[in-house]
């Protein structure tokens, strides 16, 4: 026991202990203790009285010079006494001018003052003298088992170990059962392997199958083998007198656990029914959005095409705003969201977005005014320094094009929208998409041969247009040659390459045939003969590697 700090603190405090002790001898009942209340009073550390591994009362005032710690351990040797003499009750509560009096068969235990409350509860005297009469029951009854009764002690041991043989059993046969579904599962992919399929690809092949269902029931055992194994530690726990408190503790945090998650659900109910309302109302909205726009783009609705062009971007845009109204409207209505750790996520979701998303933005930003200026639409043929292809879609961020079937080149909006794009439909909606191809041919050439060599060779080639009909242009009157530039219009935008690369084979046919030689873009002085294939060499096959 610690220096309580001067002779008259050890005087009162030895008052007491003796006025306890003759209590217990039976030598009258005694008050608290001589003083005035003004004596009481709480101090910040408390002390718990336990008996039998039970905690029957924590004491948080000084009462005199007796701190909590001293006036617990003075209870818990006058309880121990208690049991030792064979008293177990009954256990009475005895008004006192300073609190109460807690006595176990008319002898006094301990004391208890106001200041021995929760504050942080609101708890009363009566309150706490109430419960810690009926927590002193039940530890003296269990201390009295533990001190009285050894052959029931060995008979909870007996039931104990029945108790894990049971809970071992079934931790087997969980075992066993996981295997025996992970093996059925299986037989029945391999059996039906064939036909679970969907727009005639497989939907699961056999090994993910089997690899769906191995950890799958391997949760599930383990969620299962949990459950056993807490409810199997808490009645073990609780068999025994000492033990028993965990168990109680254990079995508490369960229920405790269920029952918050439950009163957070019931709570949580009006909440969620209101973002449900929100949700309903936004998605009959979107749909309403949609109907407009799909007989916008289906033609059902009669508006300009400058209107028809942006209608699937204004789509879009209108049901990305409703959603992100409703959910604003919504989010003060989701559970959790007025918690400190919600609102710390979304303050760093935010940090986050506003770090890494200017160049996303930008993207963005280009996808829409690529859209709304109708530099280029789904269908057309353009071309750039940097790209050239049919534009398959355009998106948010990228615009997607295709040059061969089976390539698809992906270009990002900010340089889509930077580069000089020349679009070889939006100016021939019906005579079909623009495809121009030069040649570069000498002076000594005569232009208007030129010009019905370029023609003949596009009316060879197939995937051109009969009308309008292929014209010529000179573009370009060089030092050394002619630039001639070939113009046709294409029956399928998505063939151009391949139609390209046609007219190119009939060109040189059509200019190896009439001995007209497509030079070089430069040259000092003429060969001494054409540079031409003559036709009887066309189809020459070329000798083996």
């Amino acid at each position: 026991m610690r220096d309580l700090g001067g002779p008259l603190a050890r005087i009162a405090l030895l008052s007491v202990l003796a006025l306890s002790s003759g209590a217990l001898r039976g030598e009258g009942t005694a008050p608290l203790a001589p003083g005035t209340a003004s004596e009481v009073v709480r101090e910040g550390r408390p002390a718990a009285v336990t008996l039998a591994n039970r905690e029957v009362v924590v004491l948080r005032a000084r009462t005199y010079a007796a701190s909590p710690a001293e006036r617990a351990a003075v209870a818990a040797t006058r309880l121990a006494e208690l049991v030792d003499a064979g008293i177990e009750g009954p256990v009475v509560l005895q008004p006192d001018p300073l609190g109460l009096i807690v006595k176990v068969g008319g002898r006094p235990a301990f004391a208890l003052v106001a200041p021995d409350t929760d504050p942080a509860s609101g708890e009363t005297l009566d309150a706490l003298g109430r419960k810690t009469a009926e927590r002193l029951a039940t530890a003296l009854r269990e201390a009295g088992e533990l001190r009285h009764a050894p052959g029931a002690v060995l008979k909870r041991a007996l039931f104990a170990l029945l108790v894990t043989g049971v809970f071992l059993a079934v931790l087997a046969a969980l075992r066993r059962l996981g295997a025996w579904v992970e093996r059925a599962i299986g037989a029945a992919a391999e059996t039906r392997a064939g036909t679970s399929r969907l727009l005639g690809f497989q939907v699961f092949g056999v090994h993910v199958v089997r690899w769906l269902t191995h950890w799958i029931v391997r949760l599930a055992l383990w969620l299962v083998g949990a459950s056993a194994a807490y409810l199997w530690a808490t009645g073990v726990l609780r068999v025994f007198p000492y033990t028993r408190p965990w168990g109680e503790q254990l079995g508490g945090f369960l229920l405790d656990a269920a029952g918050t998650v439950l009163l957070a659900v019931l709570g949580a109910i009006p909440g969620l029914a209101f973002v449900a309302v929100i949700f309903l109302l936004a998605r009959v909205a979107t749909s309403g959005v949609r109907f407009f726009f799909d007989a916008v783009t289906s033609r059902r609705l009669e508006v300009p095409e400058s209107l028809v062009d942006v209608a699937v971007p204004t789509r879009r845009i209108a049901i990305g705003l409703v959603w992100l109204f409703a959910l604003i409207m919504a989010y003060p209505y989701l559970p959790g969201s007025q918690s400190e750790a919600f609102k710390g996520i979304t303050v760093l979701v935010g940090v986050m977005v506003s770090l890494g998303s200017s160049a996303l933005f930008g993207q963005m930003a280009s996808g829409l005014s690529i859209m709304y200026s109708r530099t280029m639409r789904p269908g057309d043929l353009v071309r750039s320094a940097d790209f050239e292809g049919v534009v398959k879609s355009i998106g948010l961020v990228t615009t997607r094009l295709q040059r061969l079937p089976g390539e698809e080149v992906v270009v990002p909006n900010t340089l889509a929208l930077a580069a000089v794009v020349r679009n070889r439909s939006r100016a021939a909606r019906t005579a079909g998409p623009l495809l121009q191809t030069s040649v570069t041919i000498g002076y000594d050439a005569p232009w208007r041969q030129v010009y019905d060599l370029l023609l003949g060779a596009a009316e060879r080639t197939e995937g051109i247009r009969k009308s309008p009909a292929p014209w010529v242009l000179q573009t370009s009157l060089s030092d050394f040659y002619v630039e001639y530039e070939l113009s046709v219009h294409l029956e399928d935008a998505e063939a151009f390459a391949t139609v390209r690369s046609s007219l190119h084979e009939r060109i040189q046919d059509a200019f190896n045939e009439q001995g007209v030689q497509i030079m070089s873009p430069h040259y000092f002085s003429d060969p001494a003969a054409p540079k031409v294939v003559p036709k009887e060499h066309w189809q020459r096959i070329p000798p083996a590697r």
